[in-house]
């Protein structure tokens, strides 16, 4: 007979199901918009529009699978239920023997837990532990909100054999505060104004941080507001409206801060800005083999926030101040490219490229914050220099600074393959490096006499730094320990018709530098 399509007539949700209470009398029957709702106990456990926004069909539809898979996904997303189950029955007071009657059963997570964790970090090319002991209360107001905190600390190293004497240690230890929401964060009732398939969330947090090394100390403050949409399966946005960073040093080496090229990115300095991201990730969602991955991000500080609330600067050399610290103002966009290509046998080959600019105006003309820069080098950048001592440009003594920079290109290619079960291997070739770009500005004061350090049209492709080298993995299925090997084959801060500048020279052991991180570089 032919085929005929079934239709969806009504829907059931039981907001706190269990199997032990399945056979027990249902004492009450609410009606939220077009859901029926129905109780076993009298205490609501979770207010009734968060299933409702969750569901992506209604009464009157045609049953359709991928409907369903979408509202899986947007309940198991909200991180309050410990399981769910859509299921559809016969209705039996339908003649048509089409209609169905949909039972949505949610089994909601203990509320409040406590959790302790043990991690490997991998920060700018420090590799080390994490540990954290945290306490999460789900659906804290009834709404599905999500309140976390942690505190954590960690330890981290760095070794090459190029630069043995320098050892990265990191000590940090901070607290973290979020409070998480399954809407819009927004004065008025947000309910029903959005598609369901965006999945919208917003959030405040707040952090300090203390942070030691053996080169300075200092103390990072951080409160944000932030709003995150779907806008398909493999699109995602997140739009952090306020951004406001507080950073202190309290301490800085004398020797270290004469390494340190780019000195006045050791200052502390007052961040409020805003900030865009856009990730695309053509894997999900399809068996493609070959796909790519993309990420934007754009954004500002020290416009209008930052200006109703400084302080006006006491001469024309300095910029203006918060709360008694000096106050930034930039632009920031990158962009980061990855293409992954599936061959048999699990062999990829996988490109990467990545670009990005700072630009400082106003009060960034004086200060501009060390961590919005760039930097070269390191476990998941240019692996044949440590992080930090490439570059800028073919700026001789780069090698020897700690070394950043407001404008970066880079490229990677990685071959990876299977070795024996669980360990691969991979050869790469990484190259690219960073200058200064608005050489008239005072923070960037220290290159003045060094014009190698700036970007020129028509010098930079001679000014970039090549890398190669081969690495072993070791899958453990929950996370990818890795060592890569690096080997510089362009040096461009050496001069040109030295022997170290050209392809082919004499081999040197000593020029290995040593990556040892968690996870995939890219």
């Amino acid at each position: 007979r032919p085929f005929l399509p079934f239709k969806i007539n009504r829907v059931f949700i039981d907001p706190n199901y269990s199997i032990a209470k399945e056979n027990e009398a249902i004492i009450d029957t609410q009606q939220f918009d077009v859901y029926d709702y129905v109780y076993r106990e009298e205490e609501i456990f979770l207010r009734q529009r968060v299933p409702a926004e969750a569901l992506h069909f209604n009464p009157g539809d045609i049953y359709q699978q991928s409907k369903i898979k979408e509202s899986y996904r947007h309940l198991l997303g909200l991180k309050i239920f410990q399981s769910t189950e859509i299921a559809f029955r016969p209705d039996p007071i339908d003649t048509t023997k089409q209609g169905l009657i949909a039972e949505i059963r949610l089994k909601p997570l203990i509320p409040n837990n406590f959790t302790t964790e043990l991690t490997g970090t991998n920060t700018s090319g420090n590799f080390g532990i994490e540990g954290s002991f945290g306490w999460i209360n789900r659906n804290l107001f009834k709404g599905g909100e999500i309140f976390n905190i942690r505190l954590k600390g960690s330890v981290a190293a760095q070794y090459n054999s190029r630069y043995g004497d320098q050892l990265f240690n990191t000590r940090e230890a901070g607290i973290e505060t979020s409070l998480e929401f399954p809407k819009f964060l927004l004065p008025v009732n947000t309910f029903g104004l959005l598609p369901k398939r965006m999945n919208p969330r917003s959030g405040v947090a707040f952090d300090i941080l203390w942070q030691e090394r053996q080169e300075f100390s200092r103390v990072l403050f951080n409160v944000r507001l932030y709003y995150d949409w779907t806008e398909s399966i493999s699109k995602h946005h997140t739009l952090t409206l306020m951004d406001w960073r507080y950073t202190n040093v309290l301490n800085l080496d004398p020797d270290f801060a004469a390494d340190l090229q780019f000195k006045t990115g050791f200052e502390s300095v007052v961040s409020i800005g805003s900030r865009y991201t856009f990730n695309y990730n053509g894997k999900v969602g399809t068996q493609k083999k070959n796909f790519t991955l993309f990420t934007v991000n754009a954004e500002t500080a020290g416009n209008l926030a930052g200006r109703l609330i400084s302080k006006p600067a006491e001469s024309d050399s300095t910029a203006n101040t918060v709360f008694g610290v000096q106050a930034t103002q930039y632009a920031r966009l990158d962009f980061d490219f990855r293409y992954y290509i599936e061959f048999p046998s699990k062999q990829y080959l996988v490109f990467r490229a990545f670009t990005g600019a700072l630009f400082g105006y106003g009060n960034g003309s004086y200060i501009l914050p060390f961590e919005k820069s760039f930097f070269a080098g390191g476990t998941n950048d240019i692996r044949a220099w440590p992080a930090y001592r490439l570059g800028p440009g073919s700026f001789e003594d780069g090698d020897d600074l700690i070394n950043i920079a407001p404008f970066k290109l880079v490229g990677n290619v990685e071959y990876r393959f299977d070795i024996f079960k669980a360990l691969k291997g991979a050869v790469f070739v990484d190259f690219g490096n960073i200058w200064i770009i608005q050489r008239d500005l005072p923070v960037y004061k220290e290159y003045i006499l060094t014009p190698e350090t700036y970007f020129e049209f028509d010098r930079f492709l001679e000014e970039i730094a090549v890398g190669t080298g081969f690495g072993v993995r070791y899958d453990l299925s929950f996370f990818v320990l890795r060592l890569d090997l690096g080997y510089p084959i362009v040096s461009p801060y050496l001069p040109e018709g030295k022997s170290s500048r050209l392809f082919f020279r004499p081999f040197n052991f000593s020029e290995f530098t040593y990556n040892l991180a968690i996870g995939y570089p890219f």
